[in-house]
C-alpha cells in the first residue's frame, strides 16, 4: 500500500492469502485475502483544505474551533481485503516454447470487499486529531499482473502488482467536499506458491 502526498511518499505494508483453482492451463480463479496498513498525507491540490474534528472537509475556514489544515495531519489507514479473481495466463499467447515452461504471466481482473480503520493525528504533536469509522465495508474493482516462476513441481515465486479503485469516499477518515474524488489502492507482493495436487 502506497501513498502520494504532496510532502513525500509513502510505503506501507501489506500480508495476505492466495487460494487458486486451475481449470486449465490457460485459466484459473483465485481468491485473495489480504491485510494492510499504511501512513497517509494531503495531496498537493488538498495542501489548503482545512478538516474538522467531525471529519468534514472544507474549502474554507469554517467558523468552527478545533479544525486544521490537511497538511497539518496526517493519517494511518488500516484494511482488509477480500478478493475473487479470473487468472488468465497471457504467456501462452505469446511462446510455446519449451524454456518458458516455467514461467506464468497472469493477467487478473477483479472483484473486492474492502473495511478500512483510518485514524487522523497532528503532525506538530502525534496526537490523535479523529478517529473514524471509515465508512463501513465497500467494494472495489481492479485487478493485479503477477509473474510466477516453478522452482519445482509443488513450489513456485511469485511477484505481483494490484490496484483497485475504493468506492469507499470515507476511507481515509474524511467526509471530504469534494464526493468526486477518486481512490486507488496500489500494493506489490512477493509470495511463495505452493501447489497442493
Amino acid at each position: 500500500m502506497t501513498s502520494f502526498s504532496s510532502e513525500k511518499t509513502y510505503v506501507g505494508f501489506t500480508t495476505g492469502m492466495q487460494l487458486d483453482r486451475r481449470f486449465t492451463p490457460w485459466w484459473n480463479v483465485s481468491l485473495t485475502a489480504d491485510y494492510g496498513q499504511a501512513r497517509i498525507g494531503s495531496a498537493e491540490y488538498s495542501d489548503k483544505f482545512f478538516l474538522d474534528r467531525q471529519g468534514v472537509g472544507w474549502y474554507e475556514p469554517p467558523r468552527l474551533d478545533n479544525v486544521d489544515l490537511y497538511r497539518d495531519l496526517y493519517g494511518e489507514v488500516r484494511y482488509a481485503s477480500l478478493g475473487a479473481h479470473l487468472n488468465l495466463n497471457v504467456c501462452h499467447l505469446f511462446t510455446r516454447d519449451q524454456a518458458w515452461n516455467n514461467w506464468t504471466i497472469l493477467a487478473s481482473p477483479a472483484i473486492y470487499g474492502q473495511y478500512f480503520w483510518p485514524r487522523i493525528y497532528s503532525k506538530r504533536d502525534d496526537r490523535r486529531f479523529r478517529d473514524s469509522s471509515g465508512g463501513g465495508l465497500s467494494l472495489g474493482l481492479g485487478g493485479s499482473l503477477s509473474v510466477r516462476y516453478a522452482l519445482s513441481k509443488g513450489v513456485a515465486l511469485q511477484l505481483r502488482s494490484s490496484a483497485s479503485w475504493i468506492s469507499n469516499k470515507q476511507f481515509d477518515g474524511i467526509d471530504a467536499c469534494d464526493k468526486q474524488r477518486a481512490n486507488l489502492l496500489w500494493s506489490n507482493t512477493i509470495g511463495i506458491i505452493f501447489n497442493l495436487n
